[in-house]
């Protein structure tokens, strides 16, 4: 794993482990409950070393001793698992609209939850003033031992500097102050930790990823279906990032050639059919070229937003389910390509569109199914998002949590 650089110095409770303790650690986090045994069989290091490494993992409260293992003859081992106090995490959403941050205990559980809504006026001091004192007050009363806090992730929206931890020219921010904004430095100054950054999709990936990987599961793909069209890729443990780290590149697949104008210029670009502005988009123009739904004459057509839409379409409106049902099909085609070339185990399919109208991930799915090459041997497995509307700021904890235990690859 390689998320944006580390930055200020900070002694955590992990600070003064050997490199070997920290690898424990980590195999704990990721297959316990466990016993010495199966950790000797899993890190082919002997009893004595692991005996080591566990009283000193003990000592500093990181793990404790959960009852003994039952056993048909001899000894039964003791199983040891992360102490959900022994070390926290804070994780950071940042969207075009909203900040959502999740303080995490050391099982990447939500101990406090809250979320900063970014107006159209709003500047980055205004929103973070709120944020910081609302944090700071709360990490007093959940986290004692601040030596226990290791450090604070976030998922933003892009495009992003990793190397400096700038978010660039982000767009649909009408406030120009969040252009060019210093996130890392910004964090790191108020909190004196470090902090972790990647895109949002990105983030979201990690998130799924810890969750699964006592499943096998090594090729995982995420993707955030809102205003917008984010990625994020695992393959073969480890998350890809392309150039500039661009997890919005994949919005901009061609799927219609000659298609529906986009924003970037170009045309046909999945965006410009599967996301909730192209929604919108799609049933002006149905209702302009006279096809009626209950929503004409119950509001202006150019007040019409998004969530009206599924309204209607739950209400069975005929030119709202039309309009979601195709949006769909779309990002069913785009699921089927990803598939096809990167042959994931699991696709994560998030996001405003999919969470307002769940009927949106069903047919994607149903189309993706239909155009999978060799279906019959392909083994992908569909799902919504485990953590829902936590899944990016709980990725963003995740990725401090891995770079902390110094876990190269995701695990």
């Amino acid at each position: 794993m390689d998320p944006s650089r580390e930055g200020a110095t900070h002694e955590t409770i992990l600070s003064g482990l050997d490199d070997s303790a920290l690898w424990i650690l980590g195999n704990i986090q990721k297959h316990g409950p466990i016993t010495i045994t199966s950790l000797m069989e899993i890190t082919q290091k002997p009893r004595t070393t692991l005996n080591r490494s566990i009283r000193e993992l003990l000592d500093h409260g990181l793990i404790k001793q959960e009852g003994l293992e039952t056993s048909t003859g001899g000894r039964p081992s003791a199983i040891f698992r992360i102490n959900e106090d022994g070390f926290y995490t804070v994780g950071v959403e940042l969207s075009h609209t909203n900040i959502h941050v999740l303080i995490c205990d050391a099982l990447l559980e939500p101990l406090w939850i809250a979320d900063f809504a970014i107006m159209d006026k709003s500047t980055p001091d205004e929103v973070f003033s709120r944020l910081f004192e609302a944090l700071e007050s709360n990490l007093a009363e959940v986290v004692s031992d601040r030596r226990r806090l290791l450090g604070l992730g976030i998922g933003s929206v892009g495009p992003l500097d990793l190397e400096r931890g700038v978010m660039l020219n982000a767009s649909s921010f009408p406030n120009p102050g969040w252009r060019n904004l210093g996130l890392r430095s910004i964090f790191e100054d108020r909190f004196h930790v470090p902090v972790y950054i990647a895109n949002g999709a990105s983030a979201a990936a990690m998130c799924e990823y810890v969750h699964y990987v006592t499943s096998d599961v090594h090729n995982l793909i995420f993707l955030n279906v809102g205003v917008s069209v984010r990625c994020g890729v695992i393959s073969g443990d480890t998350l890809l990032t392309g150039d500039g780290d661009r997890e919005g590149a994949y919005g901009h697949l061609i799927i219609v050639p000659g298609g529906r104008p986009c924003y970037c210029g170009k045309h046909g670009c999945v965006e410009a059919y599967a996301t909730a502005p192209a929604i919108v988009r799609a049933f002006k123009h149905e209702i302009r070229i006279g096809k009626a739904s209950s929503l004409v004459g119950a509001k202006s057509l150019d007040k019409i937003q998004f969530a009206d839409i599924c309204d209607a379409a739950r209400n069975n409106d005929g030119v709202a389910i039309e309009v979601l049902r195709d949006a769909a099909t779309y990002m069913g085609l785009v699921m089927a390509n990803i598939i096809n070339v990167l042959n994931p185990q699991v696709i994560v399919l998030g996001g405003t569109v999919p969470d307002r109208f769940p009927d949106y991930f069903d047919w994607a799915v149903q189309t993706a199914q239909k155009m999978i090459y060799n279906s019959e041997q392909v083994k992908c497995q569909f799902t919504t998002p485990l953590m829902g509307h936590n899944t990016i700021a709980a990725g963003a904890a995740a990725m401090v949590l891995l770079s902390a235990m110094k876990v190269k690859s995701l695990w």
